[in-house]
């Protein structure tokens, strides 16, 4: 990952990427895979309307937007072919990546390689930006609210 910082320390802070995963089939499945080597924040079960939220709990690759993407592409190429099966049929799959827009401080780039494009796109995933406002950012405690 590259982060530019041309007038002091970046104002957008990379917090962390969710893997999201929206289907209209029973995602337990996949949700046991997933739990066994990842967090699973969220797994809903609607008739024709299921979602699953997972985070890595770890760091293996090392910190950053570019080690997140990278595990939580091996997590997906790692699945057994019945869950990889229905990864690939699921709905949507996104790779939403969490920033911080801190007041006061200049712009921040982050940027994934293309090598990691690929790979995103070998597992037929989406890559979202979630930037939270700087409404919700609490100087005092350095986090949000």
């Amino acid at each position: 990952m590259t982060t530019l910082e041309p007038h002091g320390p970046a104002r957008g802070h990379f917090l962390n990427v969710d893997l999201e995963v929206h289907s209209g089939e029973d995602l337990s499945p996949l949700a046991a895979e997933f739990e066994a080597r990842a967090c699973v924040l969220h797994f809903e079960q609607r008739p024709g309307a299921n979602s699953l939220v997972v985070e890595r709990e770890d760091e293996p690759s090392g910190p950053g937007l570019e080690a997140t993407l990278s595990d939580l592409c091996d997590l997906v190429e790692s699945l057994s072919p019945p869950a990889r099966g229905l990864w690939d049929r699921a709905d949507l799959r996104v790779l939403d990546a969490g920033f911080d827009a801190a007041p006061g401080r200049p712009l921040a780039q982050f940027s994934v390689p293309p090598s990691l494009l690929r790979r995103v796109v070998a597992v037929n995933a989406r890559i979202a930006v979630t930037v939270y406002p700087e409404d919700e950012w609490d100087a005092s405690l350095g986090a949000h609210s």
